[in-house]
């Protein structure tokens, strides 16, 4: 919790707000403050309202978030949370692939699964991550050193022009479009299975005696708050640079304030390496 328009260091967080969480209308937890991380070499992160009882939300309830503190107007919004999408992973294929010296490799895989969409109207969000991990101690305590997303492309059929998306980072590149994630609607297939293939490029670690890598689809059903701030967002990012972009407001559904309360279900499905095609062993 900040004061709008402040620019955020150690002293700008509000710590002692009250904020509630209530679903049917029902008190579910009062979330205590946690101060940000402390870096020495940089600024500190934000604080940040936590709950300590362990929550585990509900698909298909209503969470309502209600926050007070002196000085300040109460704020509050609600959202549902959706549930997890149904995602099937039907092949997992290397198209290019060249090994490299010392067990490393790079080169493109294919992917194709199945999204089975229920009846009524859903979004979605898709990616695909790249996950590098170690044994050692110097990364987190999951030995996770990095993930991010990596780009992809949809070769049928185009995911910007096959289904009515609301948003997605994409570079285009001759015929192709290279996309980070991708947030659509499945007005093209509502209440119906709907098979997608992904092409993206697949690198092993700079040293596999230390890291391992992992890529996985990261496939989540959003709420309709959650989308449109993620839309609102990417446009204001992309506008950033242009001095002749109309400006972007951020979307907001509190009451009272400033920000987005959305929920939102992701399904992880690991995506191991192949066999090397046969040529390249």
């Amino acid at each position: 919790v900040v004061p709008l328009g402040t620019p955020y260091d150690a002293n700008t967080d509000v710590q002692n707000a009250t904020v509630r969480l209530y679903s049917d209308g029902a008190l579910l937890d009062e979330f205590v403050y946690e101060p940000g991380f402390q870096d020495p070499f940089g600024p500190p992160s934000p604080g940040r309202y936590v709950s300590l009882l362990g929550l585990t939300p509900e698909p298909g309830r209503t969470y309502r978030l209600e926050v007070t503190a002196d000085g300040f107007p109460a704020a509050s919004a609600e959202a549902v949370l959706p549930a997890a999408p149904v995602v099937e992973e039907i092949s997992n294929e290397w198209e290019d692939y060249l090994e490299l010296e010392e067990g490393r490799y790079v080169g493109q895989r294919r992917l194709r699964f199945a999204l089975t969409d229920p009846v009524g109207n859903d979004v979605y969000e898709l990616a695909v991550v790249r996950r590098e991990t170690t044994d050692e101690d110097f990364c987190d305590p999951r030995g996770v050193c990095s993930e991010f997303a990596t780009g992809f492309r949809s070769p049928s059929p185009s995911l910007r022009d096959g289904y009515e998306f609301l948003d997605s980072d994409v570079t285009l590149d001759s015929e192709n479009e290279y996309y980070g994630t991708v947030v659509m609607r499945d007005n093209l297939f509502e209440g119906r299975r709907q098979t997608f293939d992904l092409v993206f490029d697949a690198f092993g670690p700079s040293d596999p005696s230390t890291f391992e890598v992992e890529y996985a689809l990261l496939l989540a059903r959003v709420s309709g708050p959650f989308a449109r701030y993620q839309v609102a967002l990417r446009q204001q990012e992309s506008n950033e640079e242009n001095p002749f972009a109309e400006p972007s407001p951020l979307f907001s559904n509190v009451a009272g304030g400033h920000g987005v309360v959305g929920g939102f279900t992701t399904v992880r499905v690991s995506l191991p390496d192949p066999p090397p095609p046969s040529s390249a062993r």
